[in-house]
């Protein structure tokens, strides 16, 4: 009989308990940018204030998960993340105390961008595992490898979508049950802890062995261009996440309670879950940057019914539209970058990909914020279906690229 490939070869290969403790390991990381805007908006009731902090914590990402990355290629995921993990923790809670003792707003922005900069970027390091794993196996060069690399990047991103729905839900409660910094506390606990336990699993990648004295070393090979396009069009994802986030709290908070954010966003992840994990019985025949532009595409359509909006329940519905498309491009971006990339490059590839859907997210965060001071909720509501048109764009130069990247490989 021949070995079980997918979906039922993920637990053989890294163990049982590992698919359910690496997603919790992964939740405080999908709870900070909604938590760190929440708690800003709630205790200043400024959306600008609330989106420059959202953003620091994104532009703390974008320049941290580029080094840790290269860290990890360099000594390994264990050694690492330990200190990451530990130091994310404190900077959550600089976080929580500048915002709940009042004081300056430099402090809570400064908390923001060292949550970002040292967040433990988990969904990256669990994806360069899969990745890893495949590889190694016997069989990870044939059909089966493919098949079941097919199968993990597909699970990771319906594992993240979980974790981006179960993340503002679990803000929203503890909100609701607790005082101001309750979420980014909660979070903190989760981060040291999780971080510890996912570091120290035995599917952890031993760092490459260093060379002899003397022994010629052999450069890495660079990232393609076409490992690139990805990684911009993550950065344009990034920028409908943060514009959407932003847009969404301000509609919650118009409505009687900011705190309705997290369940309207929570609606666009559990479609987006569902149609990430289905991206497996995609055929192969059909190209990535095809796939790109047909889900980037239903994404913009979706989008531009955002400024017709006058009711939370209308408006969880279009989420969940939305969402139909958000996790097959996730999927698609990801699977492209990890075909196009040499393996020596994994671990620098992913968190560029991480880190340019948090400088998205940084970039647009305030700006929507701002729209949403001067003009209204409406207006901003434009935003997500510029950054979804963007997207497709970048699909369509994907089309070209990705080819001539692949015969080079």
């Amino acid at each position: 009989m021949s070995e079980a490939h997918g979906y039922p070869a993920l637990p053989r290969i890294a163990g049982w308990s590992f698919l359910p403790l690496s997603w919790l390991a992964r939740l405080p990381s999908a709870m900070l940018p909604i938590g760190s805007l929440t708690l800003v908006y709630t205790a200043t009731d400024s959306a600008t204030l609330a989106g420059i902090a959202s953003g620091a914590v994104g532009a703390g990402t974008a320049v941290g998960a580029p080094l840790l990355g290269m860290a990890v290629d360099r000594w390994g995921q264990r050694r690492v993340l330990l200190p990451v993990g530990l130091l994310s923790a404190l900077a959550l809670l600089l976080t929580v105390s500048a915002t709940v003792f009042n004081w300056a707003f430099s402090f809570t922005v400064a908390g923001c961008f060292l949550a970002g900069f040292t967040t433990p970027q988990i969904p990256v390091m669990v994806r360069a595992r899969w990745l890893a794993l495949i590889a190694e196996h016997p069989r990870g060069g044939t059909e089966w490898g493919t098949k079941t690399t097919s199968a993990a990047l597909s699970y990771e991103s319906m594992a993240d979508e979980l974790s981006y729905v179960a993340g503002p839900v679990l803000v929203g409660v503890i909100a609701s049950l607790s005082s101001l910094g309750g979420p980014l506390t909660v979070a903190a606990v989760l981060t040291a802890a999780g971080t510890a336990w996912f570091a120290l699993h035995r599917t952890a990648p031993k760092p490459a062995p260093r060379p002899e004295p003397g022994a010629e070393v052999t450069a890495k090979p660079r990232l393609p261009l076409a490992a690139y396009v990805p990684v911009l069009g993550m950065l344009t994802l990034g920028a409908f996440f943060g514009s959407m986030l932003t847009v969404v709290s301000a509609f919650a908070k118009s409505h009687g309670d900011a705190s309705q954010a997290g369940l309207l966003y929570g609606a666009m992840g559990i479609t987006s879950a569902v149609f990430a994990l289905a991206m497996v019985k995609v055929p192969d025949s059909v190209p990535y940057p095809l796939r790109w532009l047909v889900t980037a595409a239903f994404i913009g359509t979706a989008a531009c019914l955002l400024p017709l909006v006058d009711r939370v329940s209308t408006l969880g519905i279009i989420m969940a539209l939305i969402g139909i498309g958000i996790g097959p491009v996730m999927v698609t971006m990801f699977s492209l970058v990890s075909e196009v990339s040499p393996p020596q490059r994994y671990s620098l590839a992913l968190t560029l990909m991480s880190a340019a859907l948090v400088t998205g997210q940084a970039f647009a965060a305030p700006i929507a914020g701002r729209i949403v001071d001067a003009a209204g909720v409406a207006t901003a509501a434009w935003a997500p279906a510029v950054c979804a048109a963007t997207l497709t764009l970048c699909g369509a130069a994907a089309l070209r690229l990705s080819r001539s990247a692949l015969r080079d490989k």
